[in-house]
């Protein structure tokens, strides 16, 4: 048995780290209980409405940094008492001003008091609410018939 004082500070090492990883994964997903998958969601409204993009869209990020919105259809994904997360079809793509690209998963986030405009999204990192960008874009949105 190995009692030295460097193998017993790295048990305490490991033990410290396993538990503040343990406490942040449960804040994170916490932190989203208001967010649900559209088909669970109550009475589940926007099941099969997706929206389109009236033109190619381009989001400024921070300066220097641009996200392309794809013309592709964007279906309802997700759900909070504000709006619809509608997820696009084909990767969003982060670009800099230096040519560094990088494609993600996103969409469309649209209020419920004002239909036809949205807001870019991407999906979070370990269960974190995703947070739409603020400028707006004229989408159209389409229900089944």
């Amino acid at each position: 048995m190995n009692t030295s004082p460097s193998s017993s500070k790295g048990r305490w090492l490991r033990c410290g780290a396993s538990v503040a990883l343990t406490l942040t994964l449960a804040q994170l997903l916490g932190g989203c209980q208001s967010l649900q998958p559209v088909a669970q969601s109550q009475g589940a409204a926007a099941q099969g409405w997706w929206v389109e993009l009236d033109s190619p869209s381009v989001v400024s990020v921070s300066p220097g940094v641009e996200m392309e919105l794809p013309l592709a259809p964007y279906r309802a994904r997700f759900t909070d008492s504000n709006g619809i997360y509608y997820q696009a079809s084909l990767p969003l793509t982060y670009r800099t001003a230096q040519g560094v690209q990088n494609s993600v998963q996103g969409g469309l986030y649209v209020r419920h008091d004002n239909p036809r405009v949205a807001h870019a999204w991407v999906f979070p990192e370990l269960g974190a609410q995703p947070a739409p960008y603020t400028q707006p874009i004229a989408i159209q949105l389409h229900k089944p018939r």
